[in-house]
């Protein structure tokens, strides 16, 4: 080779070494070169010897290549040989359909069909998590803690089969695999070979079974009953189960009530459930969604636990149509009034407006009365309806309009309220009503639901009473005398009495204050008087008038004035019993409802009607 030639030589040695490196390298062909040319080129005489060598050559190639193929396809193990399958079965026959909690028997079938004997077999069966083993066969060869059957020697077309029942837990839909596993070894060798063999099981529900029940339609904001069952349809106990109770937006879950378990966390929780055998939960959904709602759906999913795992269960599912009534519901005092005084019967006025889409049929309106406002005994007297614990009813049987309202129709109701003279319950009282109105709607079945709405009145603002009272006395109720002089009174001499005036206020303060009355002719003025509260009492000898004042008067306080008067009769009053104070009249401003008070009182003679000593004495002039 030139290369060699020019580069093995020792100059390049000393320049560039690491070509004379390389021709050094290839050296060996250059001289295998040199020996072709010098023995062989040209020279025919030895084309026979070359032709059988590069025939060896060719055979050599093709031996090696088959010895490299047979050690390469070589398989020395029996495993394509030994069969292993495993059928699932339900029910004694083939499992077609397979649910969560189904009594299930896996038959792991062997057979052995080569030509050696299999020593040390050992067959192991893995299941899914919610697998629960209940017996195996063979027993004797069977170990529970690996699911392993150790099996005796299986000969050359020798079978046999292990069978294992249990009960298998799972999630519907959801796929689980169950493998068999068969190692051994083969006769006169220590390595083991291994036969796997898989099956896949889908569950197709499960065997508890939930339903949910209630009303075909609610209203957006509203209550409807529900119940929600579940039953165990199958032959043996249910482990532990729960029942999730979380709600969708716009629904919550109220009273509830259950067969069997316990409320916790918003689950219902029930330790064991009985072959064939059911479960309630009833309870009150209250809605609250979105007015444009036509739909509301509720899902709950019951759950089983099974060693220590979770499986979810066939979804409970139910939907309600959303019904939209709606009713514009008003109350208020005629003439826009804001206030009224004790006694008065004020006028209120209903008016109902059926704007929803449906009609509402037998609607009952519940007004609650306060009685401590409110003269409960007068309002059936002034009004068509039912009293019942304070409430006013009203229905189609007193009034015809409310037995259907259909879509777009209007009704309007007039009711008289009665004050109390002397409202209780504290100071600066006002009344508000809370009207109530329920109507039944009625469903596309038989069925219907209840619709109600809540108004509020606009306060009424009560003002105060004043109770103005007054006495003419010459005892005490307690039998002191008062008076002086001559009982009964006698002709010529003077009789003293005594005018006992009492105001009791009621539930708001009151302001100015004033009281006047007029002593008839033959009546004397003592000067002698007594005051609880304000000024001392005046009196006027041109026109014969007393007069009081008090500037405020709190709510609930009591006021005392006490006057003495002198009365001396003459022969024309003999057998009389004359006038003593006449013109008895209380004025006032009411503070809380801004607006004036007046009240009289009857004129006071001599006959002295609630002193009863006196009245046994006489009270006649003699």
């Amino acid at each position: 080779m030139e290369y060699v030639r020019e580069h093995l030589t020792k100059h390049h040695f000393l320049h560039a070494p690491h070509h004379w490196f390389l021709a050094l390298l290839v050296s060996p062909v250059h001289l295998a070169e040199l020996h072709y040319q010098k023995r062989y080129h040209l020279r025919f005489v030895h084309a026979k010897k070359l032709f059988l060598f590069d025939f060896t050559l060719l055979l050599s190639v093709i031996a090696l290549f088959g010895i490299t193929l047979f050690l390469f396809l070589y398989e020395p193990s029996v495993v394509a040989s030994v069969s292993l399958s495993i059928t699932p079965s339900n029910n004694a026959t083939p499992a077609t359909k397979i649910q969560s909690g189904d009594d299930i028997t896996y038959t792991v079938a062997y057979a052995n069909k080569s030509g050696v004997l299999l020593q040390d077999p050992h067959l192991s069966v893995s299941f899914p998590l919610g697998f629960v083993l209940e017996s195996a066969a063979p027993s004797e060869l069977f170990t529970p803690a690996n699911n392993t059957f150790v099996l005796p020697p299986i000969p050359p077309g020798g079978s046999g089969e292990a069978v294992i029942k249990g009960i298998l837990f799972g999630t519907p839909d959801e796929t689980d695999r169950v493998s068999a596993q068969l190692s051994y070894r083969q006769e006169q060798r220590t390595d083991r070979e291994i036969r796997i063999a898989n099956v896949l099981t889908t569950l197709r529900g499960s065997i508890l079974e939930g339903a949910l029940s209630g009303s075909h339609a609610i209203l957006p904001t509203g209550s409807s009953p529900i119940t929600v069952t579940l039953t165990n349809t199958a032959t043996h106990s249910l482990p532990s189960l729960v029942l999730p109770l979380a709600m969708p937006s716009g629904i919550s879950l109220h009273t509830v009530t259950t067969t069997a378990g316990t409320i916790e966390s918003q689950e219902w929780r029930v330790k064991e459930l009985p072959p064939h055998e059911s479960i309630r939960l009833t309870g009150v959904i209250q809605t609250n969604l979105e007015k444009s709602a036509q739909h509301a759906t509720l899902q709950l999913t019951p759950l089983l636990f099974v060693r220590n795992a979770t499986f979810p269960q066939t979804l409970i599912q139910y939907e309600w149509n959303v019904l939209h009534p709606n009713i514009e519901f008003s109350a208020f005092w005629n003439d826009a009034r804001e206030t009224a005084r004790p006694g008065e019967v004020v006028p209120l006025t209903l008016t109902i407006h059926n704007n929803g889409d449906t009609v509402l049929n037998d609607a009952t309106i519940d007004i609650p009365f306060p009685s401590s406002l409110i003269v409960l005994s007068q309002l059936t007297q002034y009004n068509a309806g039912v009293l019942a614990k304070e409430t006013l009813t009203l229905n189609k049987k007193y009034i015809a309009g409310l037995a259907s309202l259909e879509p777009g129709s209007s009704l309007s109701l007039s009711l008289q309220v009665p004050l109390r003279s002397n409202p209780q319950g504290g100071t600066d009282l006002s009344v508000i009503l809370s009207p109530r109105i329920r109507a039944s709607v009625p469903l596309a079945s038989n069925d219907s639901i209840d619709f109600d709405s809540a108004i509020h009145t606009k306060p009424l603002h009560i003002g105060t009473n004043l109770i103005l009272s007054a006495d003419m006395r010459y005892f005490t109720p307690e039998g002191d005398q008062l008076g002086r002089g001559p009982l009964p009174p006698a002709v010529g001499k003077e009789t003293k009495y005594w005018a006992i005036i009492t105001i009791q206020n009621t539930t708001s303060a009151v302001s100015d204050l004033s009281l006047s009355a007029t002593l008839p002719p033959g009546v004397s003025w003592t000067g002698k008087t007594s005051v609880s509260h304000g000024s001392a009492v005046l009196f006027n000898e041109k026109n014969k008038m007393l007069s009081w004042s008090h500037k405020t008067m709190p709510a609930y306080q009591k006021i005392g004035i006490y006057i003495e008067l002198s009365w001396t009769p003459s022969q024309s009053d003999i057998g009389k019993t004359p006038l003593l104070l006449k013109d008895i009249v209380l004025s006032g401003h009411d503070t809380y409802i801004d607006a004036g008070l007046t009240k009289t009182y009857p004129n006071l003679d001599a006959s002295l009607k609630n002193d009863t000593i006196a009245q046994k004495k006489g009270t006649k002039v003699q």
